[in-house]
């Protein structure tokens, strides 16, 4: 809960401060901003692959996963 609170108290201040672009992840907690973003979900059994990539774009969101469970990169 406290790392969710974090990215998103991160995320406002980096638009508030005038930033349009931007990622900000916290063992798989992410905001973005700008993007599109590329958003992938590691597969919970195999660490080296994906199980979903999904487009990012001006959102926040926590997953169930355990940690390290994301990537994020520009499209």
């Amino acid at each position: 809960m406290v790392k969710g609170w974090a990215v998103r108290r991160a995320a406002d201040l980096l638009a508030g401060a005038g930033a349009t672009g931007f990622a900000v992840n916290a063992g798989g907690d992410v905001a973005t901003a700008g993007g599109p973003w590329r958003v992938g979900l590691r597969h919970p059994l195999d660490p080296t692959a994906f199980s979903a990539v999904l487009a990012h774009r001006d959102r926040r969101s926590s997953p169930d996963a355990p940690r390290r469970s994301t990537k994020v990169g520009r499209l």
